[in-house]
């Protein structure tokens, strides 16, 4: 029986005008030896029917039906019918450059890596297929805070010196992963329906499970972005699942001995205090809208009980001067100081745009 190189595992949910984009990328990998999952999410729209028709044309495409249950179970499906050597993940709305998994595949066999890591970059509009090629710089590890501290820097601030100096993710699609760890360790996503942030999670456990993980710079994975995804309809459960995932992070890296396990979990849960306060008011909701959450959708008291004992004075002066206004519990502040930093921030764009075709026109 043949073992392919690279299981991919894509699921597919509400995402009829990018499958192609997404699908076409990895069909037309310079690695052929791969095989491609598609997880139908029970999508409402013409997607099961495309996914059949890719396993019709190419034998090396693979396809799961499932009951609607959300991304990480999706992804769960799709662990459980790999057979790669080693597997990865792919957003059907996204795409990655067409020698990723060649070039991650190469670097795993000789670095004898558990692991190989990578970093994206933002796209919107059509896909833009291309060869990446290899960075030069690699950073391996094989101990257990080196490993997590590349990704976990991405989710709060470090409060110990970051000994790897590389820069990584903390998503499942940006890495490819040696299969046999995941099925020795039962490793698995949780339900982002129960805990949030579930890519976190999954890469705290591999890395904690394996032996080696490579980080290479190379910006393989394409993400689309959504230029309007902040005025979309905030979630007013938003905050609370937020605590429930900091707690659950914090006993997690307290099983590891990570240092200061507690207090960078509140760490990530003021920076996702920020990340609320700014979607609430950079939204469409009307002005009493706005006002409700804030005042209603904030645990202040866990917020000021974190404050006790978190070294705010870590952290950026604006940074700290948003926190400390957000405690105030006064809306109107607030709603002039993330009005006013919302607009410096878009001045500052526009500034660089024009900035960057006056250069252009200089080297014309």
């Amino acid at each position: 029986m043949n073992i392919p190189k690279v299981s991919i595992v894509v699921p597919v949910y509400n995402v009829e005008q990018y499958l192609d984009e997404c699908v076409q990328s990895l069909l037309n990998q310079t690695l052929k030896d791969i095989e491609i999952i598609l997880v139908d999410d029970e999508s409402p729209d013409d997607c099961p029917q495309l996914c059949d028709k890719y396993a019709q044309a190419d034998k090396r495409v693979k396809v799961v039906h499932k009951k609607n249950g959300g991304l990480g179970l999706a992804r769960n499906s799709g662990l459980e019918v790999s057979t790669g050597e080693f597997v990865t993940f792919c957003d059907s709305d996204d795409y990655v450059a067409l020698d990723t998994y060649e070039q991650c595949y190469e670097i795993a066999k000789r670095a004898g890596a558990d692991e190989v890591r990578f970093l994206y970059k933002r796209f919107s509009g059509k896909a833009n297929y291309q060869l990446e090629g290899c960075n030069v710089r690699l950073c391996q590890s094989a101990d257990l805070i080196e490993k997590l501290d590349p990704m976990l820097k991405n989710m709060a601030g470090l409060l110990h010196p970051q000994s790897l100096d590389i820069k990584s993710t903390a998503s499942s699609c940006t890495a490819i992963y040696r299969r046999s760890v995941i099925k020795e360790k039962c490793i698995r996503f949780y339900s982002e329906r129960i805990l949030i942030c579930e890519d976190f999670i999954f890469n705290i456990d591999f890395a904690a499970a394996c032996n080696l993980i490579v980080f290479t710079e190379n910006e393989f994975y394409n993400y689309r972005h959504n230029n309007n995804s902040l005025t979309m309809t905030v979630k007013s459960d938003r905050f609370d699942q937020n605590i429930i995932f900091a707690d659950f992070l914090s006993d997690r890296l307290v099983e590891l001995s990570y240092p200061d396990a507690k207090i960078f979990a509140n760490g990530h849960l003021l920076g996702c205090l920020l990340a609320f306060v700014k979607q609430i008011f950079s939204s469409h909701l009307s002005v009493k809208e706005k006002k409700y959450l804030y005042q209603n959708k904030i645990d202040y008291q866990r917020i000021k009980a974190v404050l006790n004992t978190y070294p705010l004075k870590n952290k950026p002066l604006m940074t700290r001067i948003r926190i400390k206004i957000i405690c105030l519990q006064s809306f109107g502040l607030c709603y002039i100081l993330e009005n006013v930093k919302n607009n410096v921030f878009q001045k500052k764009q526009r500034f660089n745009i024009f900035s960057f075709k006056l250069l252009c026109k200089k080297k014309l």
